[in-house]
């Protein structure tokens, strides 16, 4: 059983497995008046996408639509602080992610300095670069 904020994701081996999972995740929403939201539930499927990533039998990649829009990302000053705090959730899978974006992160936070974090000020340093 996973849970991520408003996400639940169970996953078993056995359908008999899943069953008992189930009925357990079934108990503790009753016990807690919690329910779930039947337009996003999908039972008994073999791949799942949750959290920016798509789940299958074969392991865990990258939900291709969300890695697509971080490609076709504008190229404006806000956009870029925006893909670096979109792209962190990529980090684990990227080569030295940290220290390639340093300087640009580093450069943000020189500039960010003591200002109001806007989209105005965030764009004025794309246009000093």
């Amino acid at each position: 059983l996973l849970v991520w904020i408003d996400d639940l994701l169970i996953y078993a081996s056995t359908i008999d497995e899943f069953l008992e999972v189930i009925d357990l995740i079934y108990s503790l929403l009753e016990e807690y008046g919690l329910f779930l939201g039947m337009d996003k539930t999908c039972l008994y499927t073999t791949s799942a996408k949750w959290c920016g990533r798509v789940l299958t039998k074969d392991g865990v990649a990258y939900d291709a639509d969300k890695v697509q829009a971080l490609v076709e990302m504008p190229p404006h000053g806000w956009s870029i602080a925006q893909f670096l705090c979109a792209a962190g959730w990529m980090r684990s899978s990227l080569v030295d992610f940290t220290r390639t974006c340093k300087p640009l992160q580093d450069r943000f936070d020189k500039e960010l300095a003591g200002t109001r974090r806007t989209k105005k000020v965030a764009g004025s340093i794309v246009e000093k670069c």
